[in-house]
């Protein structure tokens, strides 16, 4: 069995509480009911959805913070262009797709990655 990293038992230790909270997980428990998920892969979904959330805000956060902004976006970019097909074959061959697209669309489709993948993958046995 697979042992849990320190961020992850400090995450499921440090669930915020109240009733904001309690609506967030009420709402989301209900759209995954609407979309026929399964109870049991639902309840252990929200976890997943939240951390989603939790990460892209974080990302975010620190690029405000940072001040990051376009200039290390546009390094990126050029690095990524530039990147040798015979050093990073598989990144040269999906260059074009790596950074492509607005954040919004992108947010949807990891949420839908993960509503497919909940819907497909069945809670272990045991737990």
């Amino acid at each position: 069995m697979r042992r849990l990293g320190a961020g992850a038992r400090h995450r499921r230790g440090s669930w915020p509480s109240g009733p904001h909270f309690l609506a967030l997980v009420e709402a989301l428990l209900a759209a995954l009911d609407d979309g026929l998920v399964p109870g049991d892969r639902a309840a252990w979904a929200v976890d997943l959805f939240l951390l989603l959330a939790t990460a892209g805000a974080a990302e975010q956060s620190t690029r405000n913070e940072s001040g990051a902004g376009h200039e290390e976006w546009d390094a990126l970019t050029t690095a990524v262009q530039r990147v040798s097909p015979e050093e990073f074959p598989h990144l040269a061959a999906v260059r074009q797709h790596l950074l492509s697209g607005p954040g919004g669309a992108r947010r949807t489709w990891a949420f839908e990655v993960l509503i497919n993948g909940v819907l497909h993958t069945p809670r272990p046995r045991s737990g």
